[in-house]
């Protein structure tokens, strides 16, 4: 008599502790659930336009932030500079391309200098920050837009 007894006991044991365990993991996917909505909600309301920005960058186009609107006409935009605008050839390019680099650095240089910022040529890079006042204060590898003549 004494054995049923026992195993009733460390059934009764299991089962109450499958019933805690299941507990438990409910207060965990509720809790994930309401931090999920609350960050969700934090986001909306830091960037109401997070979900456009999201698309436009997940469709390979470039959000500019002082319009508020998509830009495929861009290859890039900061707050900084703001567009770095490309011609319809060079759009038609980008938007064609399947690869990392879809510029030689010739089309990068054109890209540069037509944006009124400076060229490297022996880096093979683009001063973005360029301004008008920066004109012929750097080192004889630098290419010039047209603004500095």
């Amino acid at each position: 008599m004494l054995v049923p007894f026992l195993e009733k006991i460390k059934q009764m044991s299991v089962i109450k502790f499958f019933k805690k365990f299941y507990s438990f993991i409910e207060y965990i996917v509720l809790f994930l659930l309401a931090f999920t909505v609350i960050a969700m909600l934090f986001l909306w309301f830091q960037n109401p336009d997070w979900l456009e920005i999201d698309s436009c960058q997940d469709s390979g186009k470039v959000w500019d932030g002082d319009e508020k609107r998509c830009r495929d006409d861009c290859l890039m935009w900061k707050a900084d500079f703001g567009c770095i605008k490309l011609t319809e050839e060079q759009s038609e390019k980008y938007r064609n391309c399947n690869i990392a680099s879809c510029f030689s650095s010739e089309d990068n240089r054109d890209i540069c200098l037509q944006n009124n910022k400076a060229w490297n040529e022996k880096q093979q890079v683009c001063d973005f920050y360029f301004k008008q006042s920066d004109c012929f204060k750097k080192s004889e590898d630098w290419f010039y837009p047209p603004i500095c003549k």
